[in-house]
């Protein structure tokens, strides 16, 4: 992987950080003050966090790998340090803004008319700003507009591609169920030896108890979400390389990654369990629920993606070889040809 890349990803990755920073800044105090004129509603949910974050989170993968040695030709440029933290600044200030119109929205009590449609605009506004912002801080304002020169349709593509991806992924959730279920029996089966555990699978949802801490496995807990992306993750190589996969062992190493998905997500509520048992239950479904679920996400997608395309690709000298042997045939069949033609 070249320099440059590899400088996009760290860089990437210290955005990333900065959104978790500033997320668990916000939010740990509203979760474990119980400020509920602070709590989310209809007029400030702009979107699903953890799905749209999954959306984000592979989307941004699959393009830094797609397109890494283009990546590489856009050059990096450093900026002063005032204006590293004026831009941060600003872009804390902006999430600062969205909390004040979370207030806004719970202390009117706003549910509907144009009020209702007001915040939900600003609420956009302001985030969309705010990410703007902390990029321009990490990377430079003058690096942002090269490389949205430099990728403006394929970024356009991967725009509209992630926000048809995430309405699909909201309409597959509905097939939840079960999902929950296994999940939700095996987390019984790995909980049992170390705590006392009660589970019940009657209700519109399932609900298990583990010592004091007791969740319902609702459609974000069930994982279909992840396997949804996964899929779609699949599709995307497939259609971009196919001409370069080998086709059967893409689809037994795919098969294998869906599986491995599915045990991710139990382990993600594993780890949330033992959050609200040790910790506290605000922070297990509030903060360390929105994260870790994307976090695990990014994990496992980046490692599989990395094992895989070692062993799923066509080696490029193979294909030189084959293109050589056929060039070098055709003067043969040309010759033979022209023998053909002459009798």
């Amino acid at each position: 992987m070249e320099k440059e890349t590899k400088n996009f990803i760290i860089r990437g990755i210290i955005l990333v950080g900065v959104f978790l920073a500033v997320t668990f800044l916000f939010r740990f105090p509203i979760d474990l003050f119980h400020l509920k004129l602070f709590r989310m509603t209809e007029a400030t949910r702009v979107f699903s966090k953890s799905d749209g974050l999954k959306i984000f989170a592979l989307a941004g993968i699959f393009f830094t790998l797609y397109f890494q040695h283009r990546i590489a030709k856009v050059r990096q440029q450093g900026q002063p340090l005032w204006r590293t933290i004026l831009l941060g600044v600003a872009g804390f200030l902006l999430v600062a803004g969205y909390y004040g119109l979370r207030y806004l929205s719970n202390a009117y009590q706003v549910t509907e008319g144009p009020w209702f449609y007001a915040i939900y605009a600003s609420s956009l506004v302001v985030l969309t700003a705010s990410f703007l912002f902390f990029s321009a801080s990490v990377f430079s304002p003058g690096y942002i507009m090269r490389f949205f020169l430099e990728f403006r349709k394929e970024l356009a593509v991967t725009a509209i591609a992630s926000v048809v991806a995430y309405n699909l992924l909201m309409l597959f959730q509905e097939q939840w169920l079960f999902f929950s279920s296994t999940v939700t029996l095996l987390l019984v089966k790995l909980f049992n030896p170390l705590f006392p555990t009660v589970y019940d699978l009657s209700g519109p949802s399932p609900l298990l108890k583990v010592a004091d801490f007791t969740v319902s496995i609702g459609p974000p807990c069930s994982g279909i979400e992840s396997m949804f992306l996964f899929v779609a993750f699949s599709l995307g190589i497939f259609a971009l390389d196919h001409k370069r996969l080998k086709k059967l062992l893409f689809f037994v190493v795919s098969l294998v990654g869906f599986v491995g998905v599915y045990f991710v997500n139990v382990i993600r509520l594993f780890l949330l369990m033992l959050a609200g048992i040790y910790v506290s239950p605000e922070f297990s479904v509030g903060l360390f629920h929105t994260n870790i679920g994307w976090l695990l996400f990014v994990i496992y997608f980046l490692c599989y993606y990395l094992v895989m395309k070692r062993f799923i690709y066509v080696d490029d000298s193979t294909r030189k070889e084959k293109g050589a042997q056929a060039a070098e045939a055709s003067p043969a069949e040309e010759e033979g040809e022209k023998k053909l033609r002459t009798r």
